[in-house]
C-alpha cells in the first residue's frame, strides 16, 4: 500500500505541475475559463495576480506532493492538508454564498479527491 500511496502522490504532483504552469505560463486562456472579470485596467495585474497566486499555489502542492512521493517525507503532508482544507473551506463557502454551479462543482470534486489522496499517503507513508 506505501507504494501505491506514492504513486497516487506522484500522479497528484504531475497533475497540479501542469495546473501551476497552466496558470503561471497561459494566465490569459485561464482568466477567460474561470470568469476572474478582470477589465482591461487589469490587464498587467491580473495576469501577474493568476500567475502568483493560483500558480504558486498549485507550484507549492506540487512540490510538495513530489517530496512525499520521491522522498517519502513527512512533515508536507501538514502543508498539503491545509492548504486543500482551506481551499475545500473556500468552495463550501461559495457554495452556502453563491450556490452550486456546474463549474464549482467540476473544481471541488478534483480538491476532495486530492484531499482523500493526501489522508491516505499520510496513513501509509511512515510505516515501518
Amino acid at each position: 500500500m506505501k507504494i501505491a500511496a506514492r504513486v497516487l502522490m506522484g500522479i497528484m504532483a504531475l497533475i497540479t505541475l501542469y495546473m501551476a504552469f497552466t496558470f503561471m505560463f497561459v494566465p490569459q486562456g485561464d482568466l477567460q475559463q474561470v470568469r476572474l472579470g478582470l477589465t482591461a485596467a487589469d490587464a498587467v495585474v491580473g495576469p501577474t495576480t493568476i500567475r502568483a497566486w493560483i500558480g504558486g499555489l498549485w507550484l507549492g502542492i506540487a512540490l510538495m506532493s513530489l517530496a512525499v512521493a520521491i522522498r517519502q517525507l513527512h512533515e508536507p503532508f501538514h502543508f498539503l492538508l491545509i492548504f486543500l482544507g482551506v481551499m475545500l473551506l473556500g468552495r463550501v463557502v461559495g457554495l452556502v454564498m453563491d450556490g452550486s454551479s456546474a463549474g464549482s462543482m467540476r473544481a471541488f470534486i478534483p480538491e476532495i479527491v486530492m484531499l482523500g489522496i493526501v489522508l491516505f499517503a499520510r496513513s501509509q507513508i511512515g510505516k515501518d
